[in-house]
């Protein structure tokens, strides 16, 4: 069985997740649209991930063995430089 999930959106980074406002520490304007974004990526998804979910649940239900593998592709704006070196990515505030 084999999932593909194309373009989910990506989060902001920890340092853009929140903004201060009147002194109050509240969601950003990129978290909330990232939400957002998110959130409409999961209805158009819905058919295929309820099927997934069903295909997993029968499967856990045998006590099956799941083997689950990732692959990340990013934009190349995301991880060079315009000059073309390696951007410096701190994984914890990706």
């Amino acid at each position: 069985m084999k999932l593909t999930l194309i373009d989910i959106p990506m989060p902001p980074s920890s340092n853009n997740i929140y903004a201060t406002f009147n002194g109050r520490r509240i969601k950003s304007r990129e978290m909330r649209k990232w939400e957002a974004d998110l959130l409409a990526y999961s209805y158009k998804g819905e058919p295929a991930m309820s099927q997934f979910r069903r295909l997993i649940a029968e499967e856990l239900a045998k006590n099956t063995v799941l083997q689950v593998d990732a692959y990340f592709y990013f934009d190349r704006s995301r991880l060079f430089t315009k000059k073309g070196g390696l951007k410096r990515i701190d994984t914890s505030n990706f």
